[in-house]
């Protein structure tokens, strides 16, 4: 059973009038924007052995809303609210549970509660749309060691395992480009993945201190996006590099002319600032050592598109280009990308 859930329906999870921190997207309005986003997000719930009754998910946010969510087994559930600026996290993760390999009744499915306080945390950003990726609950066992997310069984001091991430999704994007309400406001699209973050006292507003922490130590190395273009330009030259300087968007570390990063810059604030790494490699160089490289710090799930391997971290986009002519490495800045490209027209 597949299934897709907007909430730009009035019939479907309509939020309680009590908390207008979430609403449904049909009674967004462009005057919304001061204080609204789209928050864009959606769940695969595999189907499996251990694990046959509904999961129940919470949405909540940092100054207020809230929103229980279930999720069926071997199901896909996209979701798209519209809610104030701010951060919210999806978990808490709970429901009931009927396997014998957990209630240990072999003759009869008595029921037992399940519940893990695992959660993924986003900062949604008002007049944009949102999308924080795709939760994938994809397997269930007895063993609670055997995959990432532990389960107690309220009834008894046991425990279940169950195996929950969070990925981009491109057919979640095209998605929304179907939803009318979406397509008129024509807003751009924020892709900031869900991370996870730890049930406990650190405070919504020190997460959103921590992932702005991370975007911002992101880029090429030691060259942070947002940098500008004379204090990259020191650096090399301390590390007497060889600089070309090509224009006030763009300088060139030539020192391997054979492989040269060229570092591109576009103005924000009234001065340049790097948003994009280009490093071209000679057609003689390996594939499977630069391969072997990338999937060493970034992982195995690069996404494949036509000849290109892509990966995303926190706040950035890497793509490995294969061509005919060249071999090269791109290093982007996520938000650089979508404040300026990606809108729903």
């Amino acid at each position: 059973m597949k299934k897709i859930i907007l909430f730009f329906l009035s019939i479907v999870f309509f939020l309680s009038c009590s908390s207008e921190h979430i609403k449904k997207v049909s009674s967004f309005e462009k005057k919304d924007l001061d204080e609204y986003g789209i928050l864009v997000f959606s769940v695969s719930f595999a189907k499996n052995n251990i694990q046959e009754l509904p999961i129940y998910i919470l949405l909540k946010g940092e100054t207020g809303g809230d929103k229980e969510l279930r999720i069926d087994p071997d199901s896909e559930d996209f979701f798209v609210f519209a809610v104030k600026e701010g951060y919210y996290y999806i978990g808490e993760f709970f429901g009931e549970n009927n396997s014998p390999a957990i209630t240990r009744t072999s003759s009869t499915k008595e029921v037992k509660e399940i519940y893990t306080e695992k959660r993924f945390g986003v900062n949604v950003e008002k007049g944009k749309i949102n999308y924080a990726g795709n939760i994938y609950i994809k397997d269930f066992s007895d063993d609670f060691k055997k995959y990432n997310t532990r389960f107690s069984i309220k009834q008894e001091p046991l425990y279940m395992s169950g195996e929950i991430i969070v990925r981009k999704l491109t057919t979640d994007i095209q998605k929304l480009k179907e939803i009318p309400e979406i397509k008129d406001l024509s807003l751009p699209v924020v892709v900031s993945i869900m991370t996870e973050v730890e049930s406990g006292n650190t405070s919504f507003s020190e997460r959103i201190g921590q992932d702005k922490k991370k975007k911002s130590e992101e880029g090429y190395g030691k060259y942070k996006w947002g940098m500008s273009l004379e204090d990259i330009k020191t650096l090399l030259e301390l590390e007497k590099k060889v600089v070309l300087v090509v224009s006030k968007e763009e300088i060139v570390d030539n020192t391997k002319p054979d492989t040269p990063v060229t570092f591109l810059f576009k103005e924000r604030d009234g001065k340049e600032e790097l948003y994009r790494v280009e490093i071209k490699f000679p057609k003689t160089q390996s594939e499977d050592v630069i391969f072997s490289s990338l999937t060493e710090k970034y992982g195995q799930f690069g996404k494949r598109e036509g000849n290109d391997t892509i990966w995303y971290t926190t706040g950035s986009k890497i793509t490995f280009s294969i061509s005919e002519n060249e071999k090269k490495l791109i290093y982007e800045s996520i938000e650089a990308k979508e404040s300026k490209l990606d809108v729903i027209k």
